[in-house]
This record gives C-alpha cells, sequence and structure tokens, in this order.
C-alpha cells in the first residue's frame, strides 16, 4: 500500500520544475524590417537555481507532501496491524462467526476509505501546485513582456529547457536572465503564495 500512496501524491512537484516555458515573441511594428530585430535569453535553469523564491515553494510543497504522507502513512500502519488480528482470528476460527465477517467487512472499507483519501489529498496538491506553477509562470511571463517593451526586444529566447542549454553562443549583453530574476524576487516577495506561508 505504501507504494500506491507514494504514487498518489508524488507526482506534483516535477510540473513545477520542469521548466516548460518557451520562448516569448513581442510583435513588432509594422516598419520593424527583418534586419533590425532585437532578440534576448532568459536562462530558466539559472533563473530557478538562482531564485530564493523556487526555492521558498519548492520546500513549501515538499513539507506538503511529507505532511500527506505522514498522515496516510499512520493510517495504513494501523490497518496493516488490524489486518494481522484478523489473521490470527482466522486461524483459530473453524467456522467463520457473523462477528468475524463484520469485521473483515469493517476493514475492507476501512482500506477503501484510504484509498479514496490518498486519491483526494493527491487531488488537492495537484490543484495546489498547478495554480502555483501558473501564477510563477504568468509572472515570469509579465516581466519578460515588459523588459521587451523598454529594450525594444522582438524576440526573447528561453536559452534552457529540460536541464539542457539550446543556445550555442550567447553575448553577455543578450542575457537577461538576471534582470529577470531581480524582478521576479521583488514582485512575488508581495505575492499572496508568500505571504501565505509566513502566516
Amino acid at each position: 500500500m505504501c507504494s500506491k500512496v507514494s504514487m498518489y501524491v508524488g507526482v506534483a512537484l516535477v510540473a513545477l520544475l520542469a521548466g516548460g516555458i518557451g520562448s516569448y515573441v513581442v510583435k513588432p511594428s509594422a516598419s520593424t524590417s527583418s534586419s533590425s530585430l532585437r532578440l534576448a535569453t532568459v536562462n530558466m535553469q539559472n533563473l530557478k537555481n538562482g531564485s530564493k523564491i523556487f526555492s521558498s515553494f519548492k520546500e513549501l510543497m515538499e513539507n506538503k507532501q511529507k505532511v500527506v504522507f505522514e498522515e496516510i502513512n499512520k493510517i495504513e500502519l494501523d490497518l496493516k496491524k488490524e489486518y494481522e488480528a484478523i489473521q490470527k482470528i482466522s486461524e483459530t476460527l473453524k467456522v467463520p462467526t457473523q462477528e468475524f465477517a463484520q469485521r473483515r467487512q469493517d476493514f475492507e472499507k476501512k482500506v477503501a476509505d484510504l484509498d479514496n483519501l490518498a486519491r483526494t489529498k493527491k487531488e488537492e496538491l495537484d490543484q495546489e501546485f498547478a495554480k502555483i506553477a501558473t501564477d510563477i509562470e504568468n509572472t515570469i511571463k509579465e516581466i519578460i513582456s515588459a523588459l521587451s517593451k523598454e529594450k525594444n526586444l522582438q524576440l526573447v529566447l528561453n536559452a534552457n529547457v529540460l536541464e539542457q542549454s539550446v543556445v550555442l553562443h550567447n553575448d553577455a549583453e543578450f542575457d537577461i536572465t538576471n534582470e529577470v530574476l531581480k524582478r521576479f524576487e521583488e514582485k512575488m516577495a508581495s505575492s499572496p503564495l508568500v505571504v501565505d506561508q509566513k502566516k
């Protein structure tokens, strides 16, 4: 049963940390020619590694998963003891009694209830983590969009996808990762997600 519980509650973190942000395109004006294309790069992996906010959310998610796992595991251990007791009684009975049959039925219901609880907790975590991931991604998009307008950029590329570099060469002047990181930390510091963690 432990492996089943782990499967239920151990999935959501990957979605947030996978780095699925691609390219951002700011539509150029009609007067912009292809020869004057201005672009920049953002290394999402470096952004996440250097962000205290990302680390904070990662810790938050791990703690929530730990709480759920401990809750499920405690119930699971109690059910294991109950199952062992039922098995001992079964070995001493030549003919199952109505009382024993009821006890077995009650036990099976507890197992089903645990399965439903694990599924519910997993769904709740998934929804909460998905909201965090969406809020973070939208914040980064807004920051990059604002920087693009300020710097008159038409194309912003993610220099790192799935923890692998996709840019063979990148002059420092094209890399706006540190600027994005600075604004991200400042903006998320007042986010309800961060404020709620401090309560």
